[in-house]
C-alpha cells in the first residue's frame, strides 16, 4: 500500500470545513435578511404609502371645499371651473397611482355631469333641485314639529296628565313599476395616455368607440364604453362601465325599452379640432367625440373626450 499523504488530507478536510462554514453563514444571512432587514423595509414601505395617502386626503379636501361652495350658492362660471379642474391637474401631477387618478378622475366626471345638466336643462337635475327645495321646507316643518312636540312633553310631565298617543305615518306611495331613464349626457370621458407625447397637433388620430348597455345581475344598467385614441406615437384609451339605473330593495329588472348587450361602434380619422357627433341605437344615444383640440389632447382641461347623449328616454319595467 502506498503511504498516506498527510499534509493533502489535512488540507483538503480545512477546505471542507471552511467551505461548510461559509455555507452556515451564508445561511445565517439569509435569515437575517428574512426576517429582521425585509421586515423592516415593508414597514418602511407602508409608512411612506400612509403617509401619502394622508398626502393626498389633505390636497382632496382642498377639493371638497371648492365643491362645498356650490352648495352655498356660488355659480358655477368660468372661474369655478377653471379653479377646480386646476385643483385636479395638479392632483393628477403630485399623485399619479391609479387608485389616486381613478378618484380625481371620479371628481371630474361629477363637475361634467353637473355643468351638462346645467348647460342642457337636464330633467334629473331639475328634478334634484326640486327635491332638494321640498327637502329643505320639510326639515323646517319637522323642525317646529319637534319644538311643539318638545312644549307638549314638558308640559305632561309638569302637569301630570297624558299625551294623546302621535298619528300613525302617512301610507308610503307604491314603488313605479315602470321607472324611466331621463334624456341627458353621460360623461365627458377622457382617455388616459398609454405611450407618446399625447398630442396630436400635426397628425390625424384615429379614433375608436364603442358603447353597449348591459344589465347587470338584473338590478343595475350599465353603459359599458371603450374610447381610443392614436395615431404614429400616441396611443390613449379608456374603459368605462357608468350605472345609469339601480332598483330598488326587493326588485328586479324584466325588461328595458333599449337593446342590450349590443356593442355600437364607431372608427374614423379626425382631421379637424371640432366636435364630431355619431347617432346610433337608431337615434337612442349620440357619441360626441372631441378628438383633436387646441390644447394638449391627452391630459389637457379641454382635451380628447367621449360624451355620449341619451336622446329619448328609456323605460324600465320592475318586478318583486
Amino acid at each position: 500500500m502506498k503511504p498516506e499523504n498527510y499534509p493533502e488530507r489535512i488540507h483538503r478536510q480545512r477546505q471542507f470545513v471552511l467551505t461548510y462554514l461559509l455555507f452556515l453563514g451564508v445561511l445565517a444571512w439569509c435569515g437575517w435578511v428574512s426576517f429582521h432587514t425585509i421586515p423592516v423595509l415593508s414597514d418602511a414601505r407602508l409608512s411612506q404609502s400612509a403617509q401619502r395617502l394622508a398626502t393626498y386626503r389633505t390636497q382632496l379636501a382642498q377639493t371638497d371645499t371648492h365643491l362645498s361652495a356650490l352648495s352655498q350658492g356660488v355659480p358655477m362660471d368660468d372661474r369655478w371651473l377653471s379653479a377646480f379642474f386646476g385643483q385636479a391637474d395638479a392632483l393628477d401631477q403630485q399623485f399619479n397611482e391609479a387608485i389616486f387618478l381613478q378618484t380625481t378622475r371620479s371628481y371630474r366626471r361629477l363637475i361634467a355631469e353637473y355643468e351638462d345638466g346645467q348647460q342642457h336643462g337636464d330633467p334629473e337635475l331639475q328634478q334634484l333641485s326640486a327635491q332638494r327645495t321640498d327637502l329643505a321646507a320639510k326639515q323646517v316643518g319637522l323642525q317646529t314639529a319637534l319644538v311643539g312636540l318638545n312644549r307638549t312633553i314638558a308640559g305632561a310631565a309638569g302637569g301630570g296628565g297624558g299625551t294623546p298617543p302621535p298619528p300613525p305615518p302617512p301610507a308610503s306611495k307604491g314603488t313605479n313599476l315602470h321607472p324611466v331613464i331621463f334624456t341627458g349626457h353621460y360623461g365627458p370621458f377622457k382617455p388616459l395616455l398609454v405611450r407618446g407625447s399625447g398630442e396630436f397637433s400635426t397628425t390625424n388620430p384615429t379614433v375608436n368607440a364603442s358603447a353597449q348597455l348591459i344589465i347587470v345581475g338584473e338590478r343595475q344598467v350599465t353603459l359599458s364604453l371603450y374610447f381610443e385614441l392614436s395615431d404614429n406615437s400616441t396611443f390613449a384609451k379608456t374603459t368605462e362601465r357608468y350605472e345609469i339605473y339601480t332598483a330598488p330593495p326587493g326588485f328586479h329588472i324584466t325588461s328595458v325599452s333599449a337593446p342590450q348587450n349590443t356593442p355600437w361602434r364607431i372608427n374614423y380619422v379626425d382631421k379637424d379640432q371640432q366636435e364630431d357627433q355619431f347617432p346610433f341605437a337608431d337615434g337612442l344615444f349620440t357619441f360626441q367625440i372631441q378628438a383633436k383640440t387646441q390644447d394638449l389632447d391627452i391630459g389637457g382641461l379641454n382635451g380628447s373626450s367621449l360624451t355620449v347623449k341619451l336622446n329619448r328616454p328609456i323605460r324600465i319595467d320592475l318586478a318583486r
